[in-house]
């Protein structure tokens, strides 16, 4: 395996217990079942194997779909930004925001500075729980339900995707509705 693979494991994914729980009391610090097999299956959609990417590119609605996907954490982003998308747009203005193309070639070539920025910007934009996810029940169901998102984002099928992630084609408003929607809800579209 490359040299970004252990950076991206830890740092990128967004799903890593180490980041995402450090805000959760701790009643509510389950860790997701398998947060190794989820972080791998993320890498490879964004950061796939030269060989494969020869053959098939990384797509514009894949991206938008990670885009969303990892934006998906059991805590509301303060001021409804996500910590991923404003560290982008800080690193390379000229990219944009967006999950796109050229972010995605600069993360995958350089993670260890990607994650670093990330890992700050998750720290100062990390708000409150949601509703449902104060406890390791409501934690866990969390993680089960973002497992089943991915595995949609794995198979495109978008129409599945739409059920679990409304809006996800449009991580802004992905977002905005996203910031709004408590856990009990998210778990329930599964």
């Amino acid at each position: 395996m490359s040299r970004r693979s252990p950076v991206l494991r830890t740092l990128l994914a967004g799903c890593s217990a180490a980041l995402a729980l450090t805000a959760l009391p701790g009643q509510a610090q389950a860790a997701p079942g398998d947060d190794a097999d989820l972080i791998r299956r993320f890498e490879q959609l964004l950061c796939p194997p030269e060989e494969e990417l020869a053959s098939k590119p990384v797509g514009t609605e894949r991206l938008k779909a990670l885009d969303s996907w990892q934006s998906m954490q059991p805590y509301d982003w303060k001021g409804g930004i996500s910590a991923y998308r404003e560290t982008r747009n800080r690193l390379w203005p000229q990219n944009g925001g967006d999950l796109n193309e050229s972010n995605r070639a600069v993360i995958c070539a350089d993670p260890v500075a990607f994650g670093e920025a990330v890992r700050n910007g998750i720290l100062d934009r990390k708000g409150d729980l949601k509703d449902g996810c104060a406890t390791s029940e409501g934690v866990q169901r969390f993680w089960e339900y973002k497992a089943v998102a991915l595995g949609a984002v794995e198979d495109e099928d978008w129409a599945a995707l739409d059920k679990l992630m409304p809006n996800w084609g449009d991580p802004v408003e992905f977002i905005r509705s996203y910031h709004l929607t408590p856990c009990t809800e998210l778990v329930g579209r599964m």
